[in-house]
């Protein structure tokens, strides 16, 4: 077990037993995933299906759906490890209508992490690895039973504040995106949200690297090889270094103090916002550094020179002693056990899946947001976990469908305004009222204007053959004493 996590086996309650003997609880052993989106809101329990039972299917292709799977229970694939990457394997089975994902090991040793693959973000089932062993005894069960497990995810919430840590470093492009709106949920949560950022430091006594005389950590490393951090590229030929990294980590650290003198919660999302900014405007090895790193720290009211000191304080980054904040860095990861970045731990509790926050924010798409949420007690949420899909944090959707809107029935909506300056629904019904009175009142003088024209003209036309129906109407009769054939009484009445 990692974390707070839970597999268990439902149904029959033989395979149930076989766990209960094998495991405290019957829970199994397993690794969770960290891409997708674990439903740290309520459990799944479904109905397993062994996907890759059959010779030459492996997962790694679209799994066709089988009619005999059930539509109006969860689905959970069981399938082998191999052939493709993790979050290729989770997302065909996410495609075929799985809830969720159990990957089974080659062995019984150390799980390994399922890591992403750099496309996770279009995952968003959980999933779990767990033994050959363990996933066995479901396999062979599966041929002749139904089972039905359970994935189970708790967060302890001790108080009505919510303690993030968050382990990630300089160069971090699985944290990118959430590093920049991680500023907007702490503005939106407040002081409810205590955040503690961390920063991975290799430690270059037991990389080898300290006092290093070969060369072979050159570019990679502060102060006589003390402090370390791998080439962002991968190639030391080209672009950043990691002393290039480490140097910006010892920064960041600093701005975070600075950033959070007075407690004030403003100020600290300022921080969040500076280290998004400086990964996509100093994010070149010709801007890199602290004159760029100076310009946004001064236009986010963070003090530069209070970095500088701080930095300064800590033993600085050319000597070749120890810096206190970097040894700090390196032993709170030992202690911890973060060997991977990036790390997001909620109450004590590791975040286990895609860091991806999509716009607009929302809980039911942001993992890291809906754990901080299911971190606090019942009935003591901010409103920023409540907030309405397509509405900024915070602001839920009114009987007029505006964000932040106080309307409580649709008869208010006339004078209901949206959120952001906007116009209410009432009000646009108005203004196409008018509108198509407008239209109405022109298309009427329009049509009197054109039968007044017509009038005209067939007056016109009148007045024209008037004296020659008038000498018809005179004409002598004929010797029968009749008019001439062509005068009928219509045409005299003319």
């Amino acid at each position: 077990m990692f974390g707070d996590e839970a597999l268990t086996v439902v149904l029959p309650m033989s395979l149930r037993n076989v766990f209960l003997d094998r495991y405290a609880h019957g829970r199994i052993p397993l690794r969770p995933a960290m891409f997708g989106i674990p439903s740290y809101r309520s459990s799944i329990t479904g109905n397993v299906f062994y996907v890759t039972a059959d010779e030459g299917v492996d997962g790694c292709s679209p799994i066709e759906p089988e009619p005999y799977w059930p539509n109006n229970t969860a689905l959970i694939f069981l399938m082998d490890r191999g052939q493709c990457s993790f979050v290729q394997k989770v997302r065909n089975a996410q495609n075929a209508g799985a809830s969720a994902a159990i990957v089974v090991n080659f062995n019984d040793d150390v799980l390994p992490f399922m890591v992403d693959d750099g496309t996770g973000s279009s995952v968003s089932i959980p999933s779990m690895l767990i033994t050959n062993s363990d996933g066995g005894s479901i396999k062979r069960t599966v041929e002749t039973n139904r089972v039905m497990m359970e994935m189970a995810w708790s967060i302890p919430h001790p108080d009505n504040v919510v303690n993030v840590n968050f382990w990630t470093s300089t160069h971090d492009p699985l944290s990118t995106r959430f590093k920049s709106v991680f500023g907007d949920i702490q503005r939106a949560m407040g002081d409810k949200l205590v955040t503690q950022p961390h920063f991975k430091v290799v430690d270059g006594e037991i990389s080898g690297c300290l006092g290093d005389t070969q060369g072979s950590c050159d570019g990679l490393c502060i102060m006589d090889g003390r402090y370390c951090a791998p080439d962002p590229e991968g190639n030391r030929s080209i672009g950043l270094d990691g002393s290039d990294i480490v140097r910006e980590n010892l920064r960041q650290i600093c701005a975070f103090k600075v950033a959070s003198k007075g407690g004030d919660v403003n100020k600290q999302a300022k921080w969040w916002d500076y280290i998004s900014q400086f990964e996509a405007k100093c994010g070149t090895k010709q801007r890199w550094g602290e004159t760029c790193a100076n310009e946004i720290l001064s236009a986010l009211s963070i003090s530069p020179a209070e970095v500088k000191q701080c930095i300064k304080e800590s033993g600085g980054t050319e000597a070749k002693s120890t810096n206190t904040l970097l040894e700090k860095a390196i032993n709170d990861a030992k202690a911890q056990n973060i060997v991977y970045t990036p790390t997001f731990v909620v109450n004590g509790t590791p975040y286990r899946g895609s860091l991806s926050c999509p716009d607009p924010l929302d809980v039911s798409t942001c993992g890291p947001l809906q754990m901080i949420c299911e971190g606090f007690e019942d009935g003591k949420r901010p409103a920023a976990c409540s907030s309405s899909p397509g509405c900024p944090l915070g602001q839920v959707k009114d009987a007029c469908n505006v964000c932040g809107g106080k309307a409580k029935d649709i008869s208010e909506c006339i004078d209901e305004k949206k959120s952001g300056g906007g116009v209410s629904v009432g009000t646009v019904i108005i203004i196409v009222l008018v509108v198509v009175i407008i239209v109405g009142v022109a298309v009427f003088f329009y049509m009197r204007r054109q039968q007044n024209v017509l009038k005209d003209d067939i007056d016109s036309l009148l007045r024209q053959y008037l004296p020659l129906d008038a000498a018809n109407s005179l004409a002598s009769p004929n010797k029968d004493g009749f008019l001439p054939a062509h005068a009928t009484q219509s045409d005299s009445e003319i």
